[in-house]
């Protein structure tokens, strides 16, 4: 029995929140990573050499292929490279900015979405989307004010860069979704993430870097986190939000995942102790505001 409109969006929205509480504890898990040894490159591969099997295990249990027909290899191939690509310019951006300003300009991205939304001809985003938009922006600055500090400019090029390729994703994945299932998707991107990211710890420890293969100087501990970072937040993030995106649209999904930076933010409060001063947690709220004014709307027409 095919499932209503309204209970689709409801799921949606449901599996949408799920995933920015778990890309929320992103951040968390990496930095715990980074605390108990690993680097950059090295927990860039790990991770997803521990989420392939995983993705893998899904599509046999779904019966989906790995691989996606002829036909769309190379839209599959231009997405994986944008996926990639996105990455390494938002771990720049976090490397040349504070972090906390970096993935504010990266969040950028639900604006750049909405202006994707409308080049492609697809009408006007709407007003509640709109106001969505202009409140979760006055949100994310509140919640960030404290790092306004530090601007360098190449680092917030590559903020922006980043979001844009990651509103570019959005509406890749929304595409391919109609014509491949979510369980090949996330294997052949992961594939490709991994081979790129081993491929490129390859050339650089070709060049005397081979501190990325060091492992033998990573704590116990950190291979905990990062088995959680792995087996729970790539797999299921990246499972969740490609649902979500196909059930609600890219524009939409957008604006979900503008929770995920509260999400950061109480979870850093729990682990490190990091304490919100009463313009941060405004900040917060006006995020979830944001986020409940569509969702709300949508949900009772």
């Amino acid at each position: 029995m095919p499932l209503s409109t309204s209970r689709i969006q409801l799921y949606g929205y449901l599996v949408l929140i799920s995933s920015a509480i778990i890309w929320g504890a992103e951040g968390v898990l990496v930095k715990l990573c980074y605390d108990n040894g690993f680097s950059l490159l090295n927990l860039s591969i790990t991770r997803y050499l521990l989420a392939l099997p995983l993705f893998a295990l899904l599509a046999v249990l779904y019966k989906a292929p790995f691989l996606p027909p002829r036909a769309l290899l190379k839209p599959m191939l231009l997405l994986s490279v944008n996926v990639v690509a996105g990455v390494v310019f938002l771990y720049l951006a976090l490397y040349l900015l504070p972090a906390a300003l970096a993935i504010l300009f990266f969040y950028a991205y639900p604006s750049f979405t909405s202006i994707l939304y409308r080049l492609m001809g697809r009408g006007s985003v709407g007003p509640l989307r709109v106001a969505a938009l202009v409140i979760s922006a006055a949100g994310l600055v509140l919640l960030y004010c404290s790092s306004l500090a530090g601007l360098a400019p190449w680092g917030v090029a590559c903020a922006l860069l980043s979001a844009a390729l990651q509103a570019g994703k959005l509406y890749q994945t929304a595409a391919l979704l109609e014509q491949v299932k979510v369980w090949t998707l996330n294997f052949f991107t992961a594939l490709f993430t991994l081979i790129s990211f081993s491929l490129f710890g390859l050339f650089y420890g070709a060049f005397g870097h081979g501190g990325v293969w060091a492992v033998d100087i990573i704590m116990p501990a950190g291979w905990i986190y990062a088995l959680i970072l792995g087996l729970v937040v790539t797999v299921f993030g990246n499972l969740f939000m490609n649902l979500g995106v196909g059930w609600l649209g890219a524009v939409d999904t957008s604006l979900v995942l503008l929770l995920e930076p509260p999400t950061t933010a109480v979870l850093a409060f729990i682990v490190f102790g990091d304490l919100l001063n009463t313009w941060q947690m405004t900040g917060g709220i006006l995020i979830l505001a944001a986020v409940a004014l569509p969702a709300v709307a949508n949900l009772r027409k």
